[in-house]
């Protein structure tokens, strides 16, 4: 086992360069590791250092392993098996958690941050600011098609908060910084009292119904042709993280030529438009990382703006984003208890400290 470490002390420096200019996202999560290495001649400096390579080595075991296996038969008829584990996990970063002598071997236990493969999307929700959704109809449609189209709206919006993968926010009386910059903590969002969750999404857009004639020798067509445009932004920096577009065809009327005959109805329901929107905008934000913004920092405290509404629950992990870090230069928060939408951890190390207003992000 201790023959293959040095390959991943190797790895994990690698990836300690590169986290300086990885950003903190979903995928990782926190792994603890033990090794044990027997003290020889009394070179307990050399038995540390091949107690925490195996610690290391443990620590990646438990995100990845592959078993391989195979079986032989010789010309006697006698089948033998063959068996090894390879172990594929990576890590970022570590600390030492505690190591002591124990006899005449040495202890090291580590806490890591270890890559996984994404595959707990779906398991926590984030917070979608609804900013204003225009709604636009074309000249020559009747009111009842503007009604339908308006209080598709409303009902759509009613129906987000029972999102899985996001709780929203009615925002829509709130206009944005500008008329196109993404949702922020503007003076217009501190008047109304509905300033977002800085951590969180935004939408904003446009729902364009029109009327589509179709005529040929036989007969015509006329479609009620209702677009509907979402843009999802990130309330964090102010981009565009995806453009939701979603176009379906109502038939109004249809006439054959030369005939009294005339099918079509007049009712207009809009909800097929929304229910393809809403499940594309859940799948999207499903495996968004979960952020949350430090609001206080009290006597070893950090309460950070995410609840159990957000399925935060105690035992889960953060990690804390610190700009411009050095290798080592992060901080672990662990949940120790959780209101709606607030909960409250310690950090996991004395150093470095915990600034409020720091975006964290949670781990898997």
């Amino acid at each position: 086992m201790r023959a293959r470490a040095p390959l991943l002390l190797g790895s994990l420096l690698l990836g300690s360069c590169l986290w300086t200019a990885a950003p903190a996202a979903a995928g990782l999560r926190v792994v603890q590791g033990e090794g044990y290495a027997a003290i020889a001649g009394n070179d307990v400096a050399r038995a540390r250092k091949a107690a925490l390579a195996e610690a290391l080595y443990n620590a990646a075991g438990r995100v990845k392993t592959k078993i391989r296996g195979a079986g032989h038969l010789d010309t006697r008829g006698v089948m033998t098996e063959e068996s090894s584990m390879l172990v594929e996990g990576s890590l970022r970063d570590h600390r030492i958690v505690q190591e002591y002598r124990e006899g005449s071997r040495y202890v090291v236990i580590v806490e890591a941050l270890a890559e996984t493969d994404g595959s707990a999307c779906g398991t926590k929700r984030v917070d979608l600011d609804v900013r204003p959704i225009a709604v636009q109809v074309a000249p020559g449609l009747p009111g009842h098609v503007l009604r339908a189209a308006r209080e598709s709206v409303d009902r759509a919006v009613q129906g987000l908060a029972a999102g899985s993968n996001f709780r929203a926010t009615d925002n829509r009386d709130i206009p944005l910084a500008g008329g196109t910059e993404a949702a922020r903590t503007d003076y217009a969002s501190l008047l109304h009292g509905g300033a977002p969750n800085p951590s969180g999404y935004s939408i904003s857009g446009r729902l364009l119904v029109e009327r589509r004639r179709q005529a040929n020798l036989l007969g015509e067509n006329v479609d009620i042709v209702a677009t509907l445009t979402l843009r999802l932004r990130d309330n964090v920096d102010g981009s565009t993280v995806d453009t939701i577009t979603v176009t379906r065809d109502f038939n109004e009327r249809s006439r054959l030529f030369g005939t009294p005959f005339e099918t079509g109805s007049s009712a207009v329901d809009l909800s097929p438009v929304w229910q393809a929107a809403v499940a594309e905008l859940d799948a999207k934000l499903g495996c968004r990382p979960l952020r949350a913004k430090v609001l206080d920092v009290n006597s070893g405290f950090v309460t950070l703006s995410v609840g159990t509404e957000h399925g935060i629950r105690k035992g889960d992990y953060f990690l804390l984003d610190l700009p411009g870090r050095r290798r080592g230069d992060w901080q672990v928060i662990q949940i120790e208890e959780a209101s709606a939408t607030m909960a409250q951890g310690r950090t996991l190390k004395p150093a470095p400290a915990v600034p409020v207003d720091a975006m964290a992000t949670l781990l898997q």
